[in-house]
This record gives structure tokens, C-alpha cells and sequence, in this order.
């Protein structure tokens, strides 16, 4: 699974230059995020990137979806993408605004980030594939072509074409369907603006002494 120290030493690396500029990559990372004040996470781009995955699929798959006898749409995904983008749009907005001396209002901004990519998270993981759990970005597992959000749609829809029970293959194409709009609604709702409780000691003390 890895290569052994000897090889590396011999043949792919032998003076270690370029283990030593990925560590120093690497290092500088992880001081540029410990330093950072707010954790550098641009939410609208990740929006942006779902967006065009979302597109992809349905050049590849609307049409196919819409000719059934019960179609299947992308309203539900849409509806929760709009509602995702707004979040993360309103969350930088109010990150440009907020008061950044206020600890209080920097750790809530900071603990949305981080709690970000929990929300796409499926604990089951993907089908075929358990220990890939973003529901989001992990890779497909049949249909290699397609690198993009998402990916377990388009592994359901190459099922269908390839199943023996079609109608249990578009349960899946269903099934997987609303596991995107129900993470994307997950992440939008971890965005939104949460009530701060700011510490008044002044307030407190007065009511202490009254």
C-alpha cells in the first residue's frame, strides 16, 4: 500500500527535496489556519462548485427523469442549492460586518465553519464504497466518467440502464436524490446566523448587588 523507505531513498526521491517542499507546504498551512482569525473557508464558491455539479447532472439525466410515468425532478435539490447559496452568501456578509474584537461572535462564526462538511457527511456511506461518506463530493464507484457532484446519482442512473428490475433502480435514483437535498438543507441551516449571548458584566454585577 505504501512504498517502502529503501525505494524512496533510491529511486523516486533520493536527496528527499520533494518530500521536504510538501512538508514545508504543508506546515505553512497549517500555521496560515491556526493563525487565521476566522477560518478561510469561502462557502459561496462551494456553492458555486455543487451548482455546476447539480448542472452536470441534469444535461446528463433531466430529460431521462422527466419521461417516466412518476417523473423525478431536481425541485427539491434546487430549492435546498438556492437555500445553501443564500446561507453562505448572508455568512460572509455578516463576517465582513461583525465586530472581529468580539470573541463571542468569532467563535460562532468559526464553529459554523468548521461544523460545515458535517453536514454533508452520510453515515452509512456511499453504496459499494462505506468508508466514503461525503455525500457530496465522493467518488463514483461505476460510472468513472463522471467526476463531479454528487457522483451516486450518476451511479444510480447507470443502474438503470443495466438493471434487470428498472423500477427498483429508480427507488435508488429516487433514494439518492433526496439524500442531496437533505444534506444541502443540513449545511444551509448550519450556516444561518445563530443568537449570540453576549456576556454583560455590568448587568450581571448590578443584579448580583441588588
Amino acid at each position: 500500500m505504501y512504498e517502502t523507505f529503501h525505494f524512496v531513498s533510491a529511486v523516486l526521491d533520493p536527496t528527499f527535496q520533494y518530500h521536504l517542499a510538501l512538508a514545508r507546504v504543508w506546515a505553512e498551512l497549517a500555521r496560515s489556519l491556526s493563525d487565521a482569525h476566522i477560518v478561510p473557508i469561502n462557502c459561496s464558491a462551494y456553492a458555486e462548485r455543487i451548482k455546476s455539479g447539480v448542472d452536470q447532472l441534469k444535461d446528463l439525466y433531466e430529460d431521462k427523469m422527466a419521461v417516466r410515468p412518476e417523473p423525478i425532478t431536481f425541485a427539491a435539490i434546487d430549492e435546498q442549492l438556492q437555500k445553501f447559496t443564500m446561507a453562505a452568501a448572508d455568512l460572509h456578509k455578516r463576517i465582513e460586518n461583525m465586530d472581529k474584537s468580539d470573541p463571542f461572535a468569532v467563535r460562532a462564526v468559526n464553529d459554523q465553519l468548521m461544523l460545515l462538511e458535517r453536514a454533508f457527511i452520510e453515515p452509512q456511506g456511499m453504496p459499494g464504497k462505506p468508508y466514503h461518506r461525503h455525500a457530496v463530493f465522493s467518488p463514483a464507484n461505476i460510472n468513472k466518467a463522471y467526476r463531479d457532484a454528487f457522483a451516486v446519482i450518476a451511479d444510480k442512473m447507470l443502474e438503470v440502464e443495466r438493471a434487470d428490475d428498472p423500477e427498483l433502480a429508480w427507488k435508488e435514483v429516487e433514494r439518492y436524490m433526496a439524500i442531496a437535498a437533505f444534506v444541502l438543507d443540513s449545511a444551509a441551516t448550519t450556516l444561518m446566523e445563530v443568537d449570540i449571548l453576549a456576556k454583560d458584566v455590568s448587568s450581571d454585577e448590578s443584579r448580583y448587588n441588588s
